[in-house]
């Protein structure tokens, strides 16, 4: 959240989320203990010897984390930073959801995509992130002022170029094959 009212000045706060006890969105699990709803990304062998996948839902906020991912190019979504709970001070079960955290390694120009959400791959977009895409595309004079305020020049039309290359594809995109696409460590 962006915030004028800080001691220091103009800066941006992180909600507290709070940990809940229901089913994690992104998990690491046996072959065999991957849950129904979720879909594998990647296996790894531990040093014990054991096979583990690391797997996550297809629920529909995960999804927007994906899609903000794409977008914004997040060059480090770790499993670690996807949580199931509630914002501070609610704990009821009805404001329990799935938060991204974030920590600024966003919005560079260069391509620099890595995140376990790889899941929707292939996935058309749906009506509103096909809105939310040609909004940035378009970047018409409202929305580049405000985001100007946060990101350069360059950065502005790397967002405005990814926009519209995921416009034209018209779904999420599968791993690219020539880069790292998953962050160190994933978890």
């Amino acid at each position: 959240m962006l915030r004028d009212d800080l001691p220091a000045g103009r800066g941006s706060l992180q909600a507290y989320v709070e940990a809940s006890d229901d089913d994690e969105a992104v998990t690491l699990s046996t072959v065999n203990a991957i849950p129904v709803d979720h879909t594998p990304i990647f296996a790894l062998r531990t040093e014990d010897g054991r096979d583990l996948v690391l797997s996550h839902s297809v629920d529909e906020s995960l999804r927007t984390i994906a899609f903000f991912d794409l977008l914004a190019n997040n060059a480090d979504r770790k499993a670690g930073h996807v949580i199931t709970g509630s914002v501070l001070p609610s704990t009821a079960s009805a404001d329990i959801g799935i938060f991204g955290i974030d920590n600024g390694l966003t919005f560079h120009h260069e391509e620099k995509l890595r995140t376990v959400l790889w899941g929707f791959s292939r996935t058309s977009f749906c009506a509103e992130e096909i809105d939310a895409l040609q909004e940035v595309a378009a970047m018409e004079e409202p929305l580049r002022a405000q985001l100007s305020d946060c990101l350069s020049a360059a950065e502005l039309q790397a967002l405005k170029y990814r926009a519209n290359r995921l416009l034209a594809a018209e779904f999420f995109p599968e791993a690219p094959a020539d880069r790292t696409v998953i962050p160190w460590p994933p978890i």
